[in-house]
């Protein structure tokens, strides 16, 4: 006999576990923190100079792979992976997560910009090389935080290959920033932490999948809203 027929309503088929979203969001907020405090300083830390060298002085043959790869940050690439989503799941929440998280990070990358106002990677050090140009304020990474927004939203929907994909996706992205000449290191890892906050918060607002309703784990023919 059904829960229908038995009384008991159907299990949802999208939850909100609170407690492990407001881990996550805490955890974000203080890398944010924590990386703000670190570049509100009138010198580059000697470290984060020294990772950004290495990084951005690396061979020019690596512009044309990371390029193509950058441009998941960019203010374009939430649409197209929107509905890349809607037909991969046929539902409308992963594509709405992913625009509300990818849109909702960027807005809040451009506050975070303007109240430190740090400068390009070219204004604070010397010697810096530049593969495309630069404008506007560095911390921080608008790209990261896009980027990272939209694999957050979407990691409850994926499985184990997928995660492993969207990982390495964003990785290329924050180093690709750097290796850009766009961004210093403390630039990316403040707008990674950003994105996170923003798909957390999405998940929050909308829900996410139980386990069993991820595609390609749950019984033939099933899908939720």
């Amino acid at each position: 006999m059904s829960d229908t027929s038995s009384g008991h309503a159907p299990p949802a088929a999208h939850h909100r576990p609170y407690r492990r979203l407001v881990a996550g969001i805490v955890a974000a907020a203080v890398v944010i923190a924590v990386s703000w405090v670190l570049v509100n300083r009138p010198l580059v830390p000697t470290s984060e100079a020294v990772v950004f060298r290495w990084v951005n002085h690396a061979t020019p043959a690596f512009w044309p792979l990371l390029w193509p790869v950058m441009q998941l940050g960019n203010l374009a690439a939430p649409v197209a992976v929107a509905g890349a989503a809607a037909l991969a799941w046929r539902r409308w929440r992963p594509a709405a997560a992913v625009l509300i998280s990818a849109y909702g990070a960027w807005a809040l990358a451009q506050l975070v910009k303007q109240a430190v106002a740090r400068g390009r990677p070219n204004v604070l050090l010397p010697d810096v090389v530049l593969h495309e140009g630069t404008h506007g304020l560095g911390f921080v990474s608008g790209h990261a935080a896009v980027a990272t927004a939209m694999a957050t939203a979407a990691w409850p929907y994926l499985r184990w290959r997928g995660r492993a994909v969207v990982v390495v996706l964003c990785a290329l992205v924050g180093l690709g920033r750097i290796y850009a000449g766009a961004h210093l290191p403390l630039d990316v890892v403040g707008g990674v932490a950003i994105g996170m906050a923003a798909g957390l918060i999405t998940s929050g607002l909308l829900g996410v999948p139980h386990n069993g309703q991820r595609r390609g784990n749950g019984p033939p023919g099933t899908s939720a809203p």
